[in-house]
């Protein structure tokens, strides 16, 4: 059972190792849920067992709480907020949209 907003959005009685369902949310959004019954008997470092999509991005990958609407220098050696490991994208809470972080020291000084 999938439940969206407290609300029913799939039911389903079938026995299969892979549960898959997408659907629209208010505004336009799409949201995928995955789930698997079992962890395969190698799982790799990035396996999930499970995964929630909004719009095509992985709740895992979404900026935490703290990381909204500040931006960083992807360069930096030490962690940004705003900046996950492997992504050059910022979240603006204003435009509500990912955007480019700043590549430069310059850039980041001019934001």
């Amino acid at each position: 059972m999938v439940l969206a907003d407290g609300h029913q959005v799939h039911v389903s009685t079938k026995r299969s190792d892979v549960m898959e369902y997408s659907w629209t949310l208010r505004g336009h959004h799409v949201c995928k849920v995955t789930a698997y019954a079992a962890p395969p008997m190698s799982a790799t470092v990035a396996y999930r067992q499970y995964d929630l999509f909004v719009d095509g991005m992985s709740y895992f990958r979404m900026p935490k709480v703290y990381e909204l609407g500040v931006k960083g220098d992807h360069s930096a050696v030490a962690r940004q907020p705003g900046i996950t490991a492997g992504d050059t994208r910022t979240y603006d809470l204003k435009t509500g949209q990912y955007t480019d972080a700043p590549r430069t020291a310059q850039e980041v000084r001019s934001s």
